[in-house]
This record gives structure tokens, sequence and C-alpha cells, in this order.
């Protein structure tokens, strides 16, 4: 039989080996979420306004939020979805 010494030293290295599984558990499910929002985007989703954005109004397209910090005016907002953020780009020929 093992002494009470050695068993609260396995206790412990048991007790860190969990800690540290439940916290990859924890980290892989944070990155299968944002992968299968990902995966669930529409490449080609879009949002274009002709007019004008007012500070702070919040765009979402596929699950990826945009916060509008400064007006933006005509404007088309899309989904780019290798960085997986939305991108804004002005809308040519719109006064």
């Amino acid at each position: 039989m093992g002494s009470p010494r050695t068993s609260r030293e396995k206790r412990a290295k048991l007790d860190e080996l969990r800690r540290r599984l439940e916290q990859e558990r924890a980290d892989l499910g944070e990155t299968l979420f944002d992968l299968l929002n990902r995966a669930n985007a529409d490449r080609n989703a879009l949002v274009e306004v002709y007019g004008e954005i007012a500070p702070g109004t919040l765009i979402e397209i596929c699950h990826t939020a945009l916060f509008v910090a400064e007006p933006l005016g005509n404007t088309r907002i899309r989904l780019d979805p290798f960085y997986g953020k939305l991108v804004t780009e002005p809308l040519s020929g719109i006064r």
C-alpha cells in the first residue's frame, strides 16, 4: 500500500489533469461554435444602405456583428468569410 503522501500527490496530479482537460474541452467548444457559425455563413450575404446609418446601430449578418461608431452613408456591408468579420465598402455612384 502507498503512503498517504503518495496518495495526496497522485490526487493533486489527477486534479490538475482534470482541470486542464476541462479547460481544453471548453476551448474546443468555443472553437467549434465559431467554426459552425462560419460554415453556416452565406458567402453572398450583404446589406446595402442608400442613406445614412446612425451611430450606435448594430448590424448583424450570419452571426457576425458590426457596431457603427460613426455615421456611415451609402455603404455596402458584407461578410468576409475568410476573416469572419463584416467589412464596409462605399456604394459607388450614389450621392
